[in-house]
């Protein structure tokens, strides 16, 4: 009997040893299990401050301005073309929700893995239960993640509508540069044009200057001229009677016409000054060499008819007409001459060169 107490004495003993054991690791399985639930819990919690209640939505929608896709050139088209682009873009995308999950006021729910309805049954589902706040925690985290995800489509659009812009943008740039470069030699050419002109202006003036006295040169040659004009139209029916005479004095085998050869060197004798087509006469002012010629030196003396010619003043020098001298006006070495129309290849005109040959 007292070994059998022995024997059940250790036993008990080891039992006891083998149940504290038990009870120190049950303890630290508590602790873990506690410590779980706990960090579980506040986790929950933390959810709070990063996941959203609800969907944001943007009041007042933006009316953003549209990309302009007409055609760059230097015309303004009567009515631009703009790309749709923000049409379809969610603007609630970007707005950010100010209501956002509460977990911190439902302690006793995440305290409750179950509960038990009246009738004694244990239920871990629905109101009342964990299972229910991470249900709804697992909804918001849903909608949220849904979210993000249209996010990011409509980012992966925004982008490739950026690359797009960005393209024509560069392209348009390019063309700019080339507008600019081209503007630019534009302006060196113009600053060019403005030193020349500044330069022909000064020119102008000298050459004014130049001029002036040139001026009343012309005066008198005018006035001069205005004299024999009046001149001409008091010799008009002189003229008419003088060819009436040549002709009479032709036609009879006469002619009054002297032969210069030997007389008058051949050359340029004088310059045409006036014609009178409808009368087929000219007046032209000799040189002072012909007029010695034909005078001997002697103011007085008789001056005969003589013929010469009429040629192109330039560089043609083309033959005109022949010419035959009637009278003289000595004091301003001025002739007068008909016109022969048989020898006529050009209109006589003022400042054609009358010669002898």
């Amino acid at each position: 009997m007292k070994a059998f107490l022995k024997v059940l004495v250790i036993i008990l003993l080891l039992v006891s040893i083998a149940t504290l054991s038990f009870g120190v690791m049950l303890f630290l399985k508590r602790e873990l299990l506690k410590g779980r639930t706990q960090r579980l819990e506040k986790a929950i919690k933390e959810f709070d401050a990063v996941i959203e209640a609800a969907p944001a939505t943007m009041d007042p929608v933006p009316q953003d301005q549209e990309l302009d896709i007409s055609p760059c050139d230097a015309e303004i088209p009567e009515e631009l073309e703009f790309n749709d682009f923000w049409t379809n873009y969610k603007y609630d995308l970007e707005a950010q929700s100010d209501v956002m999950v509460s977990t911190s006021s439902r302690d006793r729910e995440l305290m409750s893995y179950f509960v038990t309805d009246a009738a004694g049954n244990r239920r871990i589902k629905g109101p009342g239960t964990m299972d229910n706040v991470l249900v709804e925690l697992l909804t918001h985290a849903e909608t949220q993640y849904n979210l993000l995800n249209e996010t990011r489509e409509h980012l992966t659009s925004l982008r490739k509508e950026l690359i797009s812009s960005i393209e024509k943008h560069n392209i348009k740039m390019m063309d700019h540069r080339r507008a600019l470069i081209k503007i630019k030699a534009l302006e060196e050419e113009i600053d060019r044009l403005k030193t020349r002109i500044t330069e022909l202006e000064e020119r102008i003036a000298e050459l004014e200057a130049e001029i002036a006295p040139l001026k009343d040169q012309i005066a008198e040659q005018e006035r001069l001229i205005a004299e024999m004009e009046e001149q001409i139209a008091e010799q008009d029916r002189e003229i008419e009677r003088l060819n009436k005479l040549i002709g009479e004095k032709s036609s009879a085998g006469e002619s009054k016409v002297r032969d210069w050869e030997g007389v008058v060197e051949p050359g340029i004798k004088g310059e045409i000054v006036l014609v009178n087509t409808e009368w087929k006469f000219c007046i032209f002012r000799m040189t002072d060499t012909l007029y010695q010629e034909i005078t001997g030196g002697d103011d007085d003396a008789e001056i005969q008819q003589m013929e010469l010619w009429v040629k192109r003043a330039g560089d043609d020098q083309k033959i005109v007409t022949k010419i035959r001298m009637l009278q003289v006006k000595r004091d301003e070495k001025l002739a007068t001459a008909d016109i022969l129309t048989d020898w006529q290849q050009l209109p006589v005109q003022q400042g054609d060169i009358v010669f002898f040959q």
